[in-house]
């Protein structure tokens, strides 16, 4: 009886220093894992930092354009007059009037 028991210890010791072993090998590799994720994920948060930083500077470039339009678009509108609708009788004396003011 003695002698089973002393097996069953020697065996639960051998199990324990599997399962320790074990442990300690898949706690490296997690570890080796997340060191692995967080350097991924820091660089792309480095790349999606450049990327919104082209981006601003897209939109600025397209405010500017737009603006820069509509400044054309209205130096163009005053150099050449306006035919689209004929002017009313009416409103060439009163802009006559409005001028002699």
């Amino acid at each position: 009886m003695r002698k089973h028991a002393l097996l069953q210890i020697d065996e639960a010791r051998i199990e324990s220093r599997h399962w320790k072993a074990e442990f300690d090998r898949v706690d490296v590799e997690n570890k080796s894992s997340v060191v692995t994720y967080r350097q991924r994920a820091s660089a792309l948060d480095a790349e999606l930092a450049g990327v919104r930083g082209r981006l601003g500077a897209v939109e600025e470039a397209l405010e500017a354009s737009r603006l820069r339009y509509a400044q054309l678009e209205v130096a163009a509108m005053n150099e050449r007059p306006q035919v689209d609708e004929p002017i009313s009788p009416q409103r060439h004396i009163r802009s006559r009037l409005i001028k002699r003011r």
